[in-house]
């Protein structure tokens, strides 16, 4: 190996050890609030989601999830519409969306079963 090869694979493994020096600083520097939990939120009796409303049917469903819908946090004791971060509520359809109409919320509650408003 000639003294320009040499030359140009150690500017890689510099621009690489800068570039994850990088990336460490960043997302060691983004703000995670890991205090706050969707355990201070009460699971609700009620629930509007996409503009339709839905009751509370069980606490802990056997029944398995479909798609995913989206996401919930708790935020001042309420459940909004959020993202997946480390406290999110993952919003479920019950298995097949065109055949049941109802929906899960997976997260520190565990599996809570919702069924649309009559």
């Amino acid at each position: 190996m000639g003294m320009k090869s040499i030359v140009v694979v150690l500017g890689l493994i510099v621009a690489c050890t800068i570039a994850i020096v990088i990336f460490v600083n960043f997302t060691s520097s983004r703000n995670i609030d890991k205090t706050s939990s969707n355990a201070t939120c009460n699971i609700p009796q009620t629930l509007t989601w996409v503009n339709k409303e839905y009751v509370l049917e069980s606490k802990n469903t056997d029944l398995e999830p479909g798609m995913k819908f989206g996401y919930l946090e708790c935020k001042n004791g309420q459940l909004v519409v959020g993202d997946d971060t480390y406290n999110a509520i993952t919003v479920y359809s019950v298995g097949n969306p065109s055949i049941n109409k109802g929906i899960i919320l997976i997260g520190t509650w565990g599996r809570v079963l919702y069924l649309p408003k009559e």
